[in-house]
This record gives C-alpha cells, structure tokens and sequence, in this order.
C-alpha cells in the first residue's frame, strides 16, 4: 500500500509538474522586449553558396533581404529565431583562418535532436567535421567548419529550462545518438548560441551585464582534458566560462557563450572588411539609451549614428550593430 501511494504521489507530482511548465518548453521571442538580440552577420565570398548550405543542413526559412545578402530565419521560437545574415564581400582584408582558441566571435552552436542525421549533411553540403573523435563512435556533439572556414557546433538539446518535456527530449536523444534505434520524438534543430572567445570571460560577461541587461544562465563552464579537446579538435585546450542569455526571448533562448581558453589566440575580433564571424546585431526601443550604456560600461561607438543603425563594439572590440526599432 505504501509503494502505491507513493508511486501515485510521484505521477502526480510529475503531472503537475508538467501542466504548469508546459508553456515554459515552448520557445519564442518577444518581440515587444525593448531590446531584442536578432541574429548574426557573416561575411562571404558567395552568400548563396554558403546560405544554401545553412539552409540544406539545419533548415529555416531564408526571408527577403536586400541584394548579395542571404538571410535565413533559424528555426525554433515559434518562427521567430535569430537570423543569420550572410553579407557579400568582394575584396576581404584576409582569408577565414579561425581555430576554436582565437578570440571574437568564433563559432555559432545549434541543438539537435539527431546529431547522426546532421552531421551526415554537414558533410554532405561541404562542411568538415574537425572533431578528432572515432568515425564510428556516436557522439553527442561534434565540431566542424562550413565551407568558408566558419566554426560550428551541434550538440544534442540540454533541458533547458528544466521541465518533464525538455528532460524528455534530452533523453530520447541521448538514447538515439547510443543505440542507433529511431527513438527520438521530433526531428528538430534549433539555433541556441554564438560563441565570445575573450582573454577575460568575466570582464566580457560584466560588460554584456551592464550594457544590455544580460544575465548569467547555467552553471559555470570548466572543461579540460581529452574530451574538450577531441571536441574542439584543439589538443591540450582546457576553457572557462559563462552562458548569458540574450534579451527577448523564453527561457532557454540563445546566449552568447563567454570563454577563456588556456591557449594563446592567433587571431582576434573580426573587423568589417573581413571574412567570417563579423558582428552580432541587436534592434533597440531607445537606440541613444542603449548606445550610451554600451559606452559607459566600457564599449566604443565604431561608426557614427545613422538612420539605419549604429556601429559599436565591446571592450574587447567584437562589433555589434544596434538598429532603431521602427
């Protein structure tokens, strides 16, 4: 009698457990959030070419854009993930050269519910997985560059926030990726982070605090050893670190991923004329309020106030392009 009572207490528990998250496991943006992290710039000698490769391999929806841009709607949040918005440009000041140790924005992450399925299109649409782990082995993560050299990282979704849902497809997944059987209960893909490599991870998570209200999500960050660097194909690489989420959207929406790695960089932030990771961008209620935080928590103005937008970039000197809501 007391094994049923209490196993009909933890159904119940867990019942109500998922009634009253049910909302929390479904992402969004809130687009009336006075500031609202809308995507992330990409330099390339061919947007198509480098578009359709996003698109072939994690999916979304490529909306209008002015010529030679291909911007793509991510998926996830309900039809309203951040974009990615690969601009052309035809004389770059030098060649895509990254590693997963250099500083700036060096990678962008997507969740998957199936990591064999896109890893097999990763390749297939000319990517290059540079995670040093077994081909035969199943991996819940990998690492790899698209055909410009850009970094990329998928791994299996987190649950995030924590709720029966988020667990369960967290789960399922894991179960897939080990026993090869066809157990996940969605397919999805959902674009969940840009990476910040910076020589002080907790300057850089200050500065983001202070200019756009950010705050810390998840524990702290503290890889070493074999795994880290078989995933970063970067041998000997240990890192720390810190998730911020990004304004306007759901709990569990995408952050910037602040890192400090113990190898020296040999490259550092992306400037405008050069290929790759470029700028992230933001749209802004009150575009002279925001820029005025930017600066006096360390930021500098990069570019002069227009009627489109403003330049500005962090202490550590990643470009950030701020838009005036309209």
């Amino acid at each position: 009698m007391r094994k049923r009572l209490l196993l009909a207490a933890v159904v119940m528990g867990v019942t109500l457990w998922s009634v009253m998250t049910f909302d929390m496991s479904d992402y969004h943006a809130h687009r009336e959030s006075p500031l609202l992290y809308t995507g992330l710039v990409i330099n390339s000698h061919h947007p198509e070419r480098l578009g359709g490769f996003y698109l072939n391999t994690f999916g979304g929806q490529r909306v209008e854009s002015g010529m030679g841009t291909f911007s793509l709607r991510t998926q996830g949040y309900n039809g309203e993930g951040p974009l990615l918005i690969i601009e052309k440009l035809s004389d770059p000041a030098s060649t895509n050269a990254h590693q997963a140790f250099d500083h700036g924005y060096v990678h962008l992450c997507f969740e998957a519910d199936d990591v064999s399925r896109i890893k097999a299109l990763f390749i297939k649409n000319g990517g290059e997985i540079i995670s040093h782990f077994d081909p035969l082995d199943p991996t819940v993560a990998f690492y790899g560059k698209d055909p410009e050299g850009n970094l990329v990282e998928v791994h299996l979704p987190f649950p995030t926030p924590f709720t029966p849902r988020t667990v369960a497809r967290t789960f399922l997944s894991y179960l897939q990726i080990k026993s090869g059987m066809d157990v996940a209960h969605s397919d999805s893909v959902r674009f969940i982070h840009t990476n910040i490599n910076t020589s002080d991870w907790v300057k850089t998570v200050s500065f983001y605090q202070a200019a756009f209200g950010t705050e810390p999500t998840g524990p702290k960050r503290d890889y070493d050893g074999d795994y880290i660097g078989l995933l970063t194909g970067v041998p000997g690489a240990a890192v720390e670190g810190r998730h911020v989420a990004l304004p306007g959207y759901s709990a569990g929406g995408p952050t910037f991923e602040i890192f400090t790695y113990n190898l020296t960089a040999n490259h550092f932030p992306r400037q405008r004329d050069q290929l790759g990771y470029v700028m992230t961008e933001f749209i802004a209620d009150d575009l002279d309020n925001t820029v005025r935080r930017v600066i006096n928590a360390g930021g500098k103005i990069e570019a002069p106030m227009n009627n489109t937008s403003v330049l500005v970039s962090d202490p550590d000197g990643n470009l950030i392009r701020l838009i005036p809501d309209r």
